[in-house]
């Protein structure tokens, strides 16, 4: 009988013993559930981060358009640029610059977007020449809108005057 008493004793000790070292079914079915959720929130920031490298990767590419855009259509006038880029457009096809300063910037009510200024010039050299001018003018990134040519012939080289238009980006 004492036999059997220990036995019992004993089984209830590694019972006892068992319950206090081992977590118990709640405890094990909570760490389950927070692994679980650990591990979707661990996925939704590898979502979360595709979907930055995809708006990266696509704002690159707008940042590449939007460069172009700035130079075809730049959010100030740059009159001393426009000036300096006639110029040596001018110069690069042995035209003489007879008059290059003036212009009248132009603010247009009925665009919403952009204003115009407009530019007179005058040079002197050749027709063919001119024409060399006026295709640069026209390959040009900037929008350049020629607006008329006035031709005085003369027997060693022509007088164009030119009136062209260049825009910008208003806000």
């Amino acid at each position: 009988m004492i036999k059997g008493i220990c036995i019992i004793l004993f089984a209830l000790s590694l019972i006892i013993m068992g319950g206090l070292t081992f977590p118990s079914a709640k405890e094990i079915f909570e760490v389950k559930e927070d692994i679980e959720y650990q591990e979707r929130v661990v996925e939704n920031k590898k979502e979360y981060i595709e979907k930055m490298h995809d708006l990266s990767r696509t704002r690159s590419d707008y940042l590449d358009k939007i460069g172009k855009t700035a130079v075809t259509l730049p959010d100030n006038p740059e009159v001393p640029a426009i000036l300096s880029h006639i110029e040596n457009m001018a110069r690069e096809n042995d035209m003489i610059i007879v008059n290059l300063a003036n212009f009248q910037i132009e603010e247009d009510d009925t665009t919403v977007f952009f204003d115009k200024i407009n530019f007179n010039f005058t040079v002197k050299g050749s027709y063919p020449s001119f024409r060399d001018l006026l295709s640069k003018i026209e390959e040009n990134e900037r929008i350049f809108q020629v607006n008329s040519i006035q031709i005085e012939e003369d027997e060693w080289l022509n007088l164009f005057s030119v009136n062209l238009s260049a825009y910008y980006y208003t806000e």
